[in-house]
């Protein structure tokens, strides 16, 4: 067990260093906002405990920068929206020591986090960001050989044969 100096002195080029490799992790995720918020999640919980442990000042800085974030960008981590467009809000049971969400028709527990929204994705699939559920009117100049299915792929029927 070690005890931590709270006397961090940071110059600004290694707080320039460390700004510099975070953003170019960052990067990675940036046009997709999920995976953007899940490994902000987990990589927060990871710089946590190591910081924890360790008596370092970059991991502390790092820290700092992941909490901006989570300021910054808004991101929501007791929410998560499967694929279908359902949200599901997201808990963490003391007890069980577990995450769990309580929007679940049945109860299950997870370890972590990641797990509980691989379960929920699994379970809810699809994409709602194409619009096959509402109202489907077909005009009269539509091709009546053209079918959009409920999942949103489209197909193309060839008439053969009479």
């Amino acid at each position: 067990m070690t005890t931590k100096d709270n006397n961090c002195n940071l110059s600004s080029i290694e707080k320039l260093l460390i700004q510099n490799i975070y953003a170019e992790i960052k990067e990675e995720y940036n046009n997709d906002i999920s995976k953007f918020s899940e490994f902000l999640n987990t990589f927060q919980n990871m710089v946590e405990d190591e910081s924890e442990v360790s008596a370092s000042c970059t991991l502390e800085y790092l820290l700092e920068l992941i909490n901006d974030d989570f300021d910054t960008e808004g991101i929501d981590t007791k929410n998560h929206i499967t694929p279908n467009c359902k949200e599901y809000l997201i808990g963490y049971d003391i007890v069980e020591r577990a995450y769990y969400s309580p929007d679940m028709m049945n109860i299950y527990y997870f370890i972590n986090r990641e797990s509980l929204i691989r379960h929920l994705d699994y379970y809810n699939p699809g994409d709602c960001h194409i619009n096959t559920y509402g109202t489907n009117y077909r005009s009269a100049d539509d091709d009546p050989m053209l079918h959009i299915a409920p999942n949103g792929k489209v197909y193309h029927l060839i008439g053969q044969y009479g």
